[in-house]
């Protein structure tokens, strides 16, 4: 696998786009070992022939599931019924393609959608545009909420917009320059007050250098809690590139990947709790908290470790695949799509054990390398997935 560098937080948002197209990982060879290879109870088309271009995780809402598709190389997003697969709307009124959309927020029947430069707010019940606007910044892919406030990182502040209106302002916040990711939200049980949390990172452009700060925020009062500084350096082997990934809870615990390492820090005071190194990064796959474990499945080793989230020990590890979309845990199985592999893992949560392991149907039917692609999503009785050219709905693994 060729290894993907970017020099800054800001520099990997703008060269993704690039790296989805042009990275080894992400259009994987064909191979031959299988393990409990599972027939989908349904298929659904998403292209007209064509290898399905850009990342954007499916949504579900209601009755259906929301899924990124393509028309003549033109980014779409269908709608189908869950239980049949049947289509129920389609959308195409994206401005260019679907490059990288990381992370999308839904709420009532709006989806917010930040494919950079353009924001769009979309009726999810008959699939039309809402709203839109350009954003001239280079923003975090990425969108979170709360409510009906959705909220997008940016330079040294945060997109801060109305769901149904898109009418929106840029909020200052911290006190230190950075790059934002999109924020997390927590509702402190003593006060009852919500926090913002989220990763930032400066660049020093002349030396190649990086500060990586932790930043809480009282959305109730208005007002910096604090803004830690957790990791600073250059890019580096021991490092990687030290910018701030995804965050995540865990009981009063915040956790974060950055660069080759995750760790975990009290919500209320910012204070380290523990910290592990590992000899690749996350930034792709992420990691995700659930159960008090702490799952990452690291870029470059292809490697699944489950770390005990108090501690930060190791539980278990397992061989899987080098980079990933957002893992799925559902039922205590973690699901994962192998951008390394091209193939749908599913792994025992308590064991690290793989219950499956296969590669899309198309793959070995179309004869271009038709992989499974991008996040897995889940009801708790089916989860649906992707390849390059359809949608398909499992029954669950447990």
């Amino acid at each position: 696998m060729r290894i993907c560098k970017s020099k800054g937080l800001l520099l990997v948002i703008m060269l993704l786009p690039i790296m989805v197209l042009s990275c080894d990982f992400l259009i994987p060879p064909k191979q031959p070992d299988i393990i409990n290879s599972q027939s989908p109870i349904w298929s659904a088309t998403l292209t007209t022939g064509e290898l399905l271009p850009g990342l954007c995780p499916s949504i579900l809402y209601g009755n259906g599931i929301i899924c990124l598709g393509s028309r003549a190389n033109k980014s779409i997003l269908r709608m189908f019924d869950k239980t049949s697969g049947r289509m129920i709307w389609e959308w195409d009124e994206a401005v260019g393609v679907f490059s990288v959309v990381k992370r999308v927020y839904a709420f009532q029947n709006v989806l917010v959608i930040n494919n950079g430069p353009y924001i769009y707010g979309i009726d999810m019940n008959i699939g039309k545009t809402l709203w839109q606007w350009r954003n001239p910044n280079s923003a975090s892919p990425e969108v979170r909420g709360i409510g009906e406030k959705y909220f997008i990182g940016d330079d040294n502040s945060l997109i801060v917009g109305d769901v149904f209106t898109g009418e929106h302002n840029s909020m200052p916040f911290g006190d230190k320059p950075s790059l934002f990711r999109s924020p997390i939200w927590y509702q402190s049980r003593e006060t009852s007050d919500t926090l913002l949390l989220c990763g930032g990172r400066t660049y020093q452009n002349a030396t190649d250098y990086f500060k990586t700060y932790l930043t809480s925020y009282n959305w109730s009062k208005k007002q910096t809690i604090y803004q830690l500084l957790q990791v600073e350096g250059s890019s580096s082997p021991e490092l990687g590139f030290p910018g701030p990934g995804q965050s995540v809870i865990s009981g009063n615990k915040v956790c974060i990947d950055i660069g080759r390492s995750i760790q975990c820090n009290d919500i209320v005071t910012g204070k380290l709790i523990w910290r592990r190194k590992f000899l690749g990064s996350f930034i792709f796959s992420s990691i995700l908290a659930a159960d008090n474990t702490i799952f990452g499945n690291c870029d470059d080793e292809g490697i699944m470790f489950a770390l005990n989230a108090e501690t930060g020990d190791i539980i278990w590890q397992e061989k899987t695949s080098s980079g990933s979309g957002d893992m799925l845990y559902m039922n205590g199985v973690i699901y994962i799509i192998g951008l390394g592999d091209g193939k749908l893992h599913a792994l025992d949560a308590k064991t690290g054990k793989h219950l499956w392991k296969f590669h899309s149907p198309d793959n070995e039917s179309s004869n271009n390398n038709s992989s499974f692609e991008d996040a897995v999503v889940g009801d708790g009785k089916n989860i649906y997935v992707r390849s390059y050219l359809h949608l398909y709905c499992f029954k669950a693994a447990k």
